[in-house]
């Protein structure tokens, strides 16, 4: 359980959370995102208050204010490539078919996948499944990228081809980036990384250096 946390991110900023596991780095971005709830305490992400807001509210936060990235990527194995980025824009509002066709194919061109549109999950490689799921946090333009364990599962080439890519989304995005990461190499890309331990946040950068 997290208690005690205090913690304010400039917008465009790149931070990285460490941390044992159990020490509640998913929880806290989970509260950020919106996914959870907070018992106390006040959480305000780009001028919303979050415990403010209802679930429709909530709901409507997410969709419009932040994209998230999780370690098993979170595909869905039936769809293609571009359907499942696809399916993102619908979820945001966007009704037009074409619209959603053009932008989900520039969005996958962005992180690499011309030629992996109409492929399915079990047919992308760990790394190439990633950029999928990258691609789709950002289909809605997101102020704020949460991602968790974004290369938990891929080796350390594919996890360095990741960071890159996020590091430079997040530049051209101009969103700001919060990624939970056990990758040490990933961490020390972050502008400032914090470690969670014992209900407290302390800055982690001279400990990953």
């Amino acid at each position: 359980m997290l208690h005690d946390i205090s913690l304010e991110v400039a917008e465009g900023e790149y931070v990285s959370l460490v941390g044992p596991s159990g020490s509640g780095k998913t929880t806290l971005l989970s509260l950020v995102g919106g996914l959870d709830h907070p018992q106390s305490g006040e959480i305000r992400v780009g001028g919303h208050d979050l415990r403010a807001l209802s679930g429709d509210g909530l709901a409507a936060f997410r969709r419009e204010t932040v994209g998230f990235v999780f370690q098993h990527f979170g595909l869905l194995e039936a769809l293609t490539a571009k359907e499942n980025v696809e399916l993102a824009l619908t979820l945001a509002g966007v009704s037009n078919a074409v619209q959603r066709h053009h932008r989900a194919t520039h969005l996958l061109e962005r992180v690499g996948l011309a030629n992996r549109l109409d492929h399915r999950p079990p047919e992308l490689s760990g790394g190439e499944r990633q950029r999928v799921a990258i691609a789709r946090a950002i289909a809605n333009s997101p102020r704020v990228i949460l991602a968790d364990e974004p290369t938990g599962d891929l080796d350390d080439a594919t996890a360095a081809d990741v960071g890159d890519l996020l590091e430079q989304l997040r530049a051209e995005e101009g969103c700001t980036l919060v990624v939970v990461t056990h990758h040490r190499q990933l961490a020390a890309r972050a502008e400032r990384s914090l470690a969670l331990g014992a209900g407290e946040l302390v800055e982690a950068r001279g400990a990953l250096g």
